[in-house]
């Protein structure tokens, strides 16, 4: 089945323009997350990869990995007892954005400010 633009997406690329410093998503990936993420997220790694958009101001990434990093964040937190999050996306100035499995996008970490901050999806 071929690709659809929707329209969020098609809005998103006229402000953030076309993707840059692509990385091929591959399959492995894309099924790992499977019901883990939105399916439309994962049509978007299939055609876009893993990239960065308006000279990296915000970048669709592997959340594999962030794996780390997140965890070190959320520790003792107890936002991991919530739900199982994934890094979906990644701002130039230190920010992750996280999807939980139950929850959607439900958390931002700023890493510039130290500071996390819960989102009502």
């Amino acid at each position: 089945m071929a690709f659809v633009l929707d329209e969020d997406f098609e809005w998103f690329l006229e402000k953030f323009g076309q993707p840059q410093k692509i990385v091929l998503a591959n399959e492995k990936i894309v099924e790992k997350y499977r019901s883990r993420l939105p399916e439309r997220l994962l049509e978007y790694w299939k055609e876009y990869g893993f990239c960065g958009f308006l000279d990296g101001l915000i970048w669709l990434v592997n959340p594999d990995d962030f794996n780390e990093s997140k965890n070190i964040w959320l520790k003792g937190t107890g936002i991991q007892d919530l739900d199982e999050y994934h890094v979906f996306a990644r701002s130039g100035f230190g920010s992750l954005y996280l999807w939980g499995e139950k929850t959607g996008h439900s958390w931002r970490i700023d890493i510039k400010d130290n500071q996390i901050f819960f989102k009502k999806s």
